[in-house]
């Protein structure tokens, strides 16, 4: 199954076959057994939030990891402060400043989810 652009790259920390491109060098696993948060559960895990439910208990009930909730927790609070921070008036060079920085970091942490 592995082609001539890609070779096998050693083992995961999960001891799971890692493989490489070789054009772009960009590591895989061939069936990874991680699958991302549905739309469903980010709106269930949005409600649970606001009902005040402990984070713990949120992934129970969603059979997901708390880092995962953790990380949603982290990218809604980055998210809701990226719209109230046009509200605010910095100044010019404070504003864009500002608005990189918290860009920036919820990027990083959008694509960890």
């Amino acid at each position: 199954m592995v082609s001539e652009e890609v070779s096998r790259n050693g083992k995961t920390r999960h001891h799971k076959q890692n493989y490489k491109c070789r054009e772009c060098g960009r590591q895989f696993v061939l069936n990874p057994e991680w699958k991302p948060i549905t739309k469903e559960q980010q709106e269930l895990m949005s409600r649970m939030l606001l009902e005040r439910i402990s984070q713990a208990g949120i992934a129970r009930v969603l059979q997901v990891s708390k880092d995962t909730v953790q990380r949603y927790v982290n990218i809604a609070i980055l998210n809701h402060f990226l719209c109230i921070g046009v509200l605010i008036d910095f100044g010019e060079i404070k504003f864009m400043f500002l608005c990189e920085k918290l860009k920036q970091k919820f990027n990083y942490l959008k694509r960890l989810t």
